[in-house]
């Protein structure tokens, strides 16, 4: 018997051991929100998650509260939302800064136009926000609405990136112009840790475009995967769209004022076997469980492969060309007549994984 060869494989079997228990860490981003209080968590421990990749359970090393935040909010002033009135909410919600968040200003139809710098003083961004909507009306942009070509504008605002950085997007989700594909931005958000937030007004009776359909749907994608959610306002008529737009409102400020704030950085170890992009979950324990009745968990559900740019498989898994896009049914709304509760939880709580080609009941 050749003892040395043993050896070797003894040496051999015990690296790929090794290998395999190897982990890389990773950072993610999240926020909790009860659904039954219809508040967001404000003091979250390592003990309150547990995290898992398909059977095997994954290992949260930290998670902090974060003190500095940046954010894009992205205004769509193409002249399909301008009977939505959305923008001059948008500038009285931004009347307010939370406390630790800079923020950056943009309108976009055919061509994006932004502030020239982040600020978390009320009084500068009020500024700010007149003179770029000054400049963007005097240079008469033309028809076409470049949503995606926005959306990679505001991604560069965010250079070089910072944990907590979003974008708030406030659109109807149509696009019909522009020179930046869905894929080009899918392999931007992998790359960096940006969430997407998006509130989409809507419009009574669900009608809804072929087009517009393929982009809101990608929306909601983009949402999911960023650790971010999609807040819809879908409804069959004027009556009820009223009813939910005011329910809308309400949900937008309580985003703005409790959800922006209360976001917690982890940071998670990923097996060095995960070589493409991999759907993780992250639950509560089962002693939070008990505290947090109906949890709504926005963390970005994919992990980054461990080292290395991203490859052909790590790009197919991202869903580029039409699987992100998938055919897209507004889901129902219910009237004023029913539970106003139930309203405010389908406002509030579309949650990353909640899809609106995937309908799911209260």
């Amino acid at each position: 018997m050749n003892v040395g060869r043993w050896l070797g494989y003894l040496l051999i079997i015990a690296t790929s051991l090794g290998a395999i228990g190897q982990t890389c860490p990773q950072s993610f981003t999240v926020s909790l929100l009860d659904r039954k209080s219809e508040k967001f968590a404000t003091s979250l421990r390592l003990d309150v998650f547990q995290a898992k990749l398909g059977h095997d359970h994954l290992t949260i090393s930290s998670l902090e509260r974060l003190t500095m935040t940046r954010v894009v909010v992205l205004m769509d002033v193409s002249g399909s939302m301008q009977s939505f009135e959305l923008e001059d909410s948008i500038k009285e919600l931004l009347k307010e800064i939370p406390p630790g968040v800079s923020v950056a200003y943009g309108v976009f139809s055919k061509k994006s136009l932004f502030t020239e710098k982040f600020t978390s003083d009320p009084g500068e961004l009020r500024a700010l926000v007149d003179r770029v909507t000054t400049q963007y009306q005097l240079t008469r942009p033309g028809s076409g609405t470049a949503m995606v070509d926005a959306i990679h504008e505001a991604l560069k605002l965010l250079e070089p990136p910072q944990a907590g950085d979003a974008i708030i997007l406030a659109s109807d989700g149509g696009d019909n112009s522009g020179h930046v594909s869905m894929s080009d931005i899918e392999r931007e958000f992998q790359s960096r840790p940006v969430r997407l937030f998006v509130f989409l007004p809507g419009r009574p009776g669900n009608s809804v475009s072929p087009d517009e359909a393929t982009s809101l749907n990608w929306l909601f994608t983009m949402a999911e995967r960023t650790g971010g959610a999609a807040y819809p306002n879908f409804a069959s008529n004027i009556r009820d769209w009223g009813w939910n737009r005011f329910m809308f409102m309400k949900a937008m400020k309580a985003f703005w004022l409790e959800g922006i704030p209360n976001t917690y950085v982890g940071v998670v170890g990923v097996p060095n076997s995960v070589k493409k992009p991999a759907t993780w979950k992250l639950q509560l324990s089962k002693d939070a469980e008990t505290k947090w009745v109906r949890p709504a968990i926005w963390y970005p559900t994919q992990l980054r492969p461990c080292g290395g740019p991203p490859t052909a498989a790590h790009e197919k898994a991202l869903g580029r060309g039409t699987s992100a896009v998938a055919k897209f049914k507004p889901p129902p709304i219910p009237t004023p007549r029913q539970s106003s509760s139930w309203l405010q939880c389908r406002m509030r709580c579309v949650l990353p994984g909640l899809r609106p080609s995937r309908r799911r009941r209260w």
